[in-house]
């Protein structure tokens, strides 16, 4: 969206926002599909990474997939 206005005779303002997933609907990530008869996934509760989060089968890692809402304005000053 945008809306230029007349500050003077030779001097205009540009107003503008762009807008990215305004809803912020989320859409969610699959769950993990690796072997879960692997050695360490077969222990449930067992962390999997050094952070110390489970990461067995069955489980979702990161929750959406897409980004979250975002607003960006500008100003241009036209002279």
């Amino acid at each position: 969206m945008q809306k230029e206005f007349d500050v003077t005779e030779r001097v205009r303002a540009r107003f503008r926002g762009e807008f990215f997933n305004v809803t912020n609907t989320p859409i969610f990530n699959g769950p993990n599909t690796s072997n879960p008869n692997s050695p360490i996934q077969r222990v449930a509760g067992v962390p999997t990474n050094l952070a110390g989060s489970y990461t067995g089968f069955g489980t979702i890692g990161n929750a959406t997939a897409n980004s979250p809402r975002q607003i960006q304005l500008s100003l241009k000053v036209l002279f």
